[in-house]
């Protein structure tokens, strides 16, 4: 049968889904709202192999928490064979989140697969992907423009296209001031969010700091606390990381201690167990 407005465009899907039990039911759901599943994977398997011998239109994975390897798996498949991504988990976490987006998941989404909202959600990141992939080097400044409206011409524009890292950054600055910042590439580490912050609070720019805005180069010795954990106190994860590793901290309670971190309303305190868990299972230099 042809396809028609109200029948869309039949989807090929390498499911990924660690349980061989619980995949002929997901198979089932998403052949009923038109995804034809051309191959299985579990998210310990090569994603980049897998994702060729499959050729899928988008993949889906359905796990409990993306675990790092499995992140780094999804990096390596971006770079040489990109597919649209959308990961139902069970994890909330905050930076569980911003991991698997920086590591190319188009659509994150928690409490696993409904069939009501799935092809919805799959339209969507496809559609999202695709739109990306078409902002290409050379339409990057004209779109950021048109963005930002830099035709303002009491704004100040700078900015550069980094060919090493195939990068565009641009500063919009009015009246001396930081006003926004974009930057745009196939990666998804950005300089440290407190030395931003830090140049958009400040009442001028002064030469130095343009510059080193444009190449994404914060003063050395500038370290990022990184996404907050503890709201209380302001503790960001680059912070946590770096006491639990180099000063030996082992608990919740010895965080709490060296940085206050967990010693308020206590919400954090699985997300600290989770880190210092981390830093243990690091391999020893």
């Amino acid at each position: 049968m042809p396809e028609t407005d109200t029948q869309p465009k039949r989807l090929r899907v390498l499911l990924v889904d660690d349980s061989s039990e619980r995949r002929t039911s997901v198979e089932r759901s998403l052949a009923e709202v038109g995804c034809e599943v051309v191959g299985f994977a579990s998210s310990r398997d090569n994603l980049v192999q897998c994702v060729g011998a499959a050729n899928p239109d988008v993949v889906i994975m359905d796990i409990e928490s993306p675990s790092r390897d499995t992140l780094d798996s999804l990096r390596s498949m971006q770079s040489s064979a990109p597919r649209p991504i959308v990961m139902f988990t069970q994890d909330d976490n905050g930076e569980t989140i911003t991991r698997a987006t920086r590591a190319g998941v188009s659509a994150y989404v928690v409490d696993g697969i409904s069939q009501k909202r799935v092809r919805p959600i799959l339209d969507a990141a496809i559609e999202r992907f695709v739109q990306y992939r078409e902002l290409s080097p050379d339409n990057w400044a004209a779109c950021v423009r048109e963005q930002l409206n830099a035709g303002d011409t009491s704004a100040e524009w700078r900015e550069l296209y980094d060919s090493t890292q195939i990068q565009y950054r641009a500063a919009r600055i009015i009246g001396g001031r930081l006003d926004a910042v974009i930057i745009i590439g196939p990666g998804f580490e950005l300089p440290p969010r407190d030395w931003l912050a830090a140049l958009f609070r400040k009442q001028r720019l002064d030469d130095s700091e343009r510059a080193r805005l444009l190449r994404a180069t914060p003063p050395s010795g500038q370290e990022d606390a990184g996404a907050i954990v503890c709201a209380c106190f302001s503790v960001g994860v680059g912070t946590l990381r770096r006491a639990i590793c180099e000063q030996g901290l082992d608990s919740p309670e010895a965080i709490g201690r060296a940085l206050h971190a967990g010693t308020n309303c206590g919400s954090c305190v699985a997300e600290l167990r989770r880190l210092i868990a981390d830093a243990a299972a690091q391999p020893v230099a």
